[in-house]
């Protein structure tokens, strides 16, 4: 039966839009695993057209690449490395790599099949001399967490900044606990990115001396903020914790961070002051977030969700003189109302004790970490993970940006 040239184009074009969609779902608060499995399986049936077509799905492929950009990448890595084409698996890796958001589609297509498939291939790029080869290979053993063994050390001997940033993230990612020592040696290293890797792996470790370095992450940097912020609070002792989110809500410029960690930190006492905080609206949905996380409270369920304050606007404006043309971070989160809150946190306090670190209602426990994983969003599932991985030291940490169907397998056959 021959394959309709229409239905192709319809695959090549729907699957590079389909993985940009989930490549943000990943990372934003009010998404959660069932909203992810419906996007991925979109995006694997259209990757199984594209693939049982042969030849000319891979065609379209490669067609739209020559105009695309990372989402194409990934359609056309992901299709190639069905077909186990190595050699065209190289070329592309040539032609792309030095675009660092093709190079990102790559390796997330490299997750994206299963770890049986492309083992061999990874294996093969792990162990090139070629850096960026070698990047790669780790990069993909990162995503299946599955551990490169002695290679992780070699490469942290050959690498320099910034590849070397990528070497200190797997150790976290993998736990191993045998790169502390490498880890420590970077701790204070000139690049950035070197720098919070190195800090965030060690924390994941255990190693408590890493969360003065993740707090420069907090304060003043533009990036990592928000999982500096998750590490940080979840490895520091309680009481060092409390003294730095009380430092945080002190200084106008951290009252955002200080939201984020109050949530992560699940301590109740904290919620009247989050509950203040929904009355300002650049923290409301924010501080709505973090006592949802400490809480489980639903605002839909509970009716405590309002309505954006009139005039107030978020994301980039329509001004072409405003520089500014970041997304708004909470643009999936509901807006609450601050009285129906406070009547239910009325209602409802009696249940919490202080001292008592609480994730969506429950003090964490191995069977609430899967229930987490099951029913909450991208950050709370964030703490879920780190705060397991923390818990048990030299343990791979659980990929909540995996395909969302092999996440709901693994973990409904886990309970």
């Amino acid at each position: 039966m021959p394959v309709l040239a229409s239905v192709l184009a319809q695959h090549a074009d729907e699957a590079p839009f389909l993985w940009l969609l989930r490549d943000q779902l990943t990372r934003m608060p009010g998404v959660g695993l069932y909203d992810l499995v419906k996007v991925d399986r979109r995006l694997r049936h259209n990757l199984d057209g594209l693939h049982l077509a042969g030849q000319k799905g891979l065609d379209a492929c490669l067609e739209a690449l020559e105009t695309g950009e990372a989402g194409e990448c990934f359609t056309a890595f992901a299709v190639l490395l069905d077909h186990d084409d190595q050699s065209k698996l190289f070329t592309l890796i040539d032609l792309v790599y030095e675009d660092p958001e093709r190079s990102r589609a790559i390796s997330s297509a490299l997750a994206w099949i299963s770890f049986d498939k492309v083992k061999s291939f990874l294996q093969k790029l792990i162990m090139s001399e070629d850096l960026n080869l070698s990047r790669l290979g780790l990069s993909g053993f990162a995503l299946h967490r599955k551990d490169p063994g002695q290679q992780l050390n070699t490469l942290a001997a050959r690498e320099t900044s910034p590849g070397l940033a990528r070497v200190l993230k797997a150790s976290g990612e993998l736990g191993r606990m045998d790169m502390l020592p490498i880890l420590q040696n970077h701790i204070s290293d000139q690049n950035d990115a070197c720098r919070f890797w190195a800090a965030w792996s060690s924390a994941v470790l255990g190693d408590e001396h890493a969360c003065n370095q993740l707090k420069y992450f907090v304060e003043q940097s533009q990036k990592h903020t928000d999982l500096a912020i998750r590490t940080l609070f979840l490895r520091a002792n309680p009481i060092e914790a409390r003294e730095y989110q009380k430092n945080l809500r002190n200084n106008n410029a951290t009252q955002r961070s200080a939201v984020m960690a109050a949530g992560v930190m699940g301590d109740p006492t904290l919620i009247p002051w989050l509950i203040d905080k929904t009355q300002e609206p650049e923290l409301a949905r924010t501080a709505a977030a973090a006592i949802s996380t400490i809480t489980g409270l639903d605002p839909s369920k509970e009716k405590c969700e309002g309505q954006c304050p009139e005039g107030f606007s978020t994301g980039p404006s329509e001004d072409p003189n405003d520089d500014d043309v970041s997304l708004d971070p909470d643009e999936h989160l509901p807006w609450p109302d601050t009285k129906s809150m406070h009547a239910w946190w009325m209602r409802n306090k009696s249940k919490y004790r202080g001292n008592v670190r609480y994730l969506l209602g429950r003090p964490f426990s191995a069977e609430h970490f899967i229930n987490v994983l099951l029913q909450a969003d991208q950050h709370q599932r964030s703490i879920a993970v780190l705060t397991h991985g923390m818990n048990n030291p030299g343990q791979p940490l659980f990929e909540i940006r995996a395909p969302g169907f092999y996440q709901y397998h693994l973990l409904r056959n886990t309970q």
